[in-house]
């Protein structure tokens, strides 16, 4: 088991996501309940262009940790690249719960009510966010 995960992560951490994809399948046949397991699909499913998948996997992601502001997040991205914006501003609604003023998904929100046409809200959004980081209430990604 950990001989397989391994080598699905390092092919994930090294850009090889074809490998990293089928590694990842083979360990999940056998242990289909590892949150890493289908987080890190979805991801290399996003990356090679397969947003679709990655919802499926995303979700089977939330399912087994629903608090997990990571799954949640990717599942907003790949909801983008389908263009489901609505649905995607849920998600990142649904990171914001779990950690309030997380950067990567409020520069994301930003974005989306922007393409949204809710321009206003937008703007009101990174006037806030701004605000919050420079008196150090916001967490900035690492």
């Amino acid at each position: 088991m950990l001989a397989a995960s391994r080598d699905a992560d390092e092919a994930f951490r090294t850009g090889n996501y074809d490998k990293a994809i089928a590694l990842y399948f083979d360990f999940l046949g056998q242990f289909p309940d590892d949150f890493k397991a289908w987080l890190n699909l979805g991801i290399a499913l996003g990356r090679i262009g397969k947003p679709q998948d990655s919802v499926k996997c995303f979700d089977r992601a939330i399912e087994l940790l629903p608090q997990s502001v990571e799954a949640w997040y990717n599942l907003g991205l790949a909801l983008h690249a389908l263009g489901r914006h609505g649905d995607e501003l849920r998600c990142y609604d649904r990171a914001l719960q779990l950690k309030p003023w997380y950067q990567l998904a409020v520069l994301r929100k930003v974005e989306v009510l922007r393409l949204l046409g809710r321009e206003d809200e937008s703007s009101a959004l990174f006037r806030e966010f701004l605000a919050r980081r420079k008196s150090g209430l916001a967490e900035v990604a690492r």
